[in-house]
């Protein structure tokens, strides 16, 4: 119960975050997604045309608001996504320093916040990841940001850090599959 109220609690902040900067690496993740490793996953389709595979074990816990929020047990991991309209007195960019600055404010980042350009499906877009400590649980996060249509996307992972790196496999697969 507390790992799940850890991630309810990054869900929220990671749901308002906003932020700019100039990058020098970029991230493709695989797309080799073929039909065939599908087989165990569920496909979550969202009314701006956004899609993701996550493991079908895996348990909804969103609404209408604040849709898109998956959880696993016994491995604590989950996804987080949500789309929203872009103010138009701000940049994508600005959009993505703005985030980058509210998660420092408001979180104990343990090292520093890794931001990288990503081309995913044909979109490009940041990757941004770090560690968070919450009441003592170290806890690795991953969030894609994209613009499209005056929409900023923002798809997130996390779990606890001693697991995370168990499940390299499925969250490249989660990730790769993700296409607004």
């Amino acid at each position: 119960m507390k790992i799940c109220l850890i991630f309810i609690f990054i869900f929220f902040l990671l749901t308002g975050c906003s932020s700019k900067n100039k990058l020098e690496n970029t991230t493709t993740h695989s797309n080799n997604i073929v039909s065939e490793n599908f087989s165990g996953y569920t496909l979550h389709s969202d009314i701006t045309g956004a899609s993701f595979y996550y493991p079908s074990s895996w348990t909804y816990f969103g609404n209408s608001q604040n849709p898109g929020y998956y959880s696993t047990d016994p491995s604590g991991l989950s996804i987080n996504f949500i789309a929203q309209e872009i103010d138009n007195n701000i940049s994508f960019e600005q959009f993505v320093e703005n985030s980058i600055m509210q998660i420092k404010d408001t979180e104990v980042i343990l090292g520093e916040i890794k931001k990288e350009n990503i081309n995913l499906n044909e979109n490009s877009g940041y990757e941004l990841s770090y560690i968070i400590n919450k009441n003592d649980i170290n806890i690795s996060v991953i969030q894609i940001l994209m613009n499209k249509d005056n929409l900023i996307y923002l798809f997130t992972l996390g779990g606890p850090t001693e697991l995370f790196n168990n499940y390299d496999n499925e969250i490249n697969f989660i990730i790769s599959s993700f296409k607004i």
